[in-house]
């Protein structure tokens, strides 16, 4: 009945966001939480299994991040709200549909912020496919979030765009036949007016590729999603 989800980044800039005193960039760490309870199995009923939609779970979390850049953010960010599950053959598709309120520290005035709460869609995805006998998978999660008020300097923020996504081949498949052993993974961090400000200013945009191994301890790939 219970689900839960967990994700951590750390990200390095090069100089042109330095750290905080210099030396080299900045580095940031960002943990994604979120917890569900699925009333589908709460009510002991199929009333949220109609169509497309196989469930609806009522979810909750939030995100913590930091970077000891010059602006110095330090976010604290609660979600709760709605995740409706899509019916597929193979793999998941969700949407979350969060309300969202974020705190976050920064360190250009030496201030906390308190933003207006706003929406929060958040899609997240893992759609397995083959090339030839090659298993493969596309899986990542995005968010957008809506303006949530101003800044601490006065102005008003603007959307925000984020999305992490990834292409992994099972090798474990051919090197150990094995399937659903040893995955690696390449794909894209991007974030779009981060903070909710313009990506015109220093530190709001972000483009990182992603290099990764995987190991699956139970061979759940295609299972439900966490």
């Amino acid at each position: 009945m219970l689900s839960n989800f967990a994700d951590v980044m750390v990200n390095m800039s090069n100089l042109a966001e330095p750290a905080n005193g210099g030396g080299s960039g900045a580095t940031e760490t960002h943990f994604i939480l979120r917890r569900g309870i699925d009333l589908n199995e709460l009510s002991h009923s199929r009333v949220f299994h109609k169509g497309p939609l196989r469930g609806v779970v009522f979810e909750f979390g939030a995100n913590l991040e930091t970077k000891n850049s010059s602006y110095a953010p330090s976010e604290k960010t609660i979600y709760i709200g709605p995740k409706l599950e899509f019916a597929l053959p193979k793999g998941f598709f969700n949407v979350g549909l969060h309300f969202r309120k974020e705190w976050i520290h920064e360190g250009v005035l030496g201030k906390s912020e308190s933003y207006d709460p706003d929406f929060n869609i958040e899609p997240a995805w893992l759609l397995p496919f083959k090339v030839g006998k090659v298993h493969m998978a596309f899986s990542g999660f995005a968010d957008y979030n809506t303006p949530k008020g101003k800044d601490s300097f006065g102005g008003e923020t603007v959307p925000e765009f984020l999305v992490r996504s990834v292409v992994s081949v099972d090798v474990g498949s051919f090197l150990f036949r094995k399937p659903q052993l040893l995955d690696v993974s390449g794909g894209l961090w991007y974030w779009h007016n981060e903070y909710g400000k313009p990506s015109s200013d220093p530190g709001a945009e972000q483009l990182t590729p992603l290099i990764g191994v995987n190991f699956h301890l139970d061979g759940a790939r295609g299972r439900r999603n966490p």
